[in-house]
């Protein structure tokens, strides 16, 4: 079976599964709804921690976790505040901020990543913030590497990832409400392999934060 056999054989399984995997986001959702309100300190905090739901293309969902160091701040008026003044400056924030996590695919699948994020934060606050981050990070999955057979010869894909440590690059970028400590993000990993030279891996997150001091 060649690599497109099977990536689409797994992806005709996946869907069996989303109906599961909707209701653990709609749960994660509803006790961070819960719990928000509680923590609106993180947005007063330099040191700030973050756990949510990871979800790689809709089908593998995964847990990630991590924290965020404050390393600047600065706050600008901007066109908005140069027009009417009476509007709040925007407050730019810029953060170094470690991660890791694990996704599995419902057939045994499962993969730990992680990555060193540096990123801009910027908002006012009240109303929606805006954050993009980017930096180098790991990749490894818990699977045998993949081989094609052709006639006689037996070659391996060298799939990212599979069976050995990659390095990989990883940019994300997201909107969140600093009040609620909820934020939505869409991170992308770009997977450095050996003969598939770069393998991109996107997921959508669900993340909460929290201040770790107040």
């Amino acid at each position: 079976m060649t690599f497109a056999e099977q990536l689409t054989e797994s992806m005709k399984v996946n869907k069996r599964y989303l109906p599961r995997t909707a209701k653990v986001a709609v749960a994660l959702v509803i006790f961070l709804w819960g719990m928000a309100p509680q923590v609106g300190q993180a947005q007063d905090s330099k040191l700030r921690g973050n756990v949510g739901l990871h979800g790689v293309m809709l089908t593998r969902p995964g847990v990630r976790a991590g924290v965020e160091y404050q390393l600047l701040e600065n706050s600008k008026s901007g066109l908005l505040g140069r027009l009417f003044p009476s509007q709040p400056n925007v407050k730019h924030r810029y953060v170094v901020a470690p991660q890791a996590g694990l996704y599995w695919d419902p057939r045994s699948f499962t993969a730990l990543h992680g990555s060193l994020e540096l990123g801009r934060v910027s908002g006012r606050d009240k109303g929606l913030s805006r954050q993009w981050r980017v930096g180098p990070g790991f990749h490894y999955s818990f699977l045998p590497e993949v081989y094609e057979v052709t006639g006689n010869s037996v070659d391996a894909l060298g799939i990212a990832g599979r069976n050995f440590i990659t390095l990989s690059g990883t940019y994300g970028f997201g909107i969140g409400n600093p009040k609620s400590a909820v934020w939505l993000n869409l991170h992308t990993q770009f997977l450095l392999g050996y003969n598939v030279n770069i393998m991109p891996i996107a997921g959508i997150e669900l993340v909460y934060q929290f201040a770790t001091r107040r």
